[in-house]
């Protein structure tokens, strides 16, 4: 098995045991915390659909959660590098 089929297995396997999708369509905003208090989650899968809840009032996932989610990338980070395309002359998007 290919390191990105596993890391999607992985990941997979997260979001049903995590059960990120129990609070999905869940948008919650209060107007005058700062940005970024709180947080959001995104998901979407290459069959378009989508997994998406946000917070700013309090933290939306564990500390535990977010340490499980950090090891499943760092596990995916592991396999082959792809270097990125240079833009610094970029001018315009």
């Amino acid at each position: 098995m290919r390191n990105d089929e596993l890391s999607i297995q992985s990941m997979n396997f997260a979001v049903s045991v995590i059960n990120l999708a129990k609070d999905n369509g869940f948008h919650s905003e209060t107007h005058g915390l700062p940005e970024n208090f709180g947080g959001s989650v995104s998901i979407e899968y290459a069959s378009g659909e989508k997994i998406s809840f946000s917070n700013n009032q309090q933290p939306i996932l564990s500390p535990n959660t977010g340490l499980c989610i950090k090891e499943l990338f760092s596990e995916a980070m592991k396999g082959e590098k792809v270097s990125l395309p240079d833009v610094s002359d970029l001018c315009e998007i």
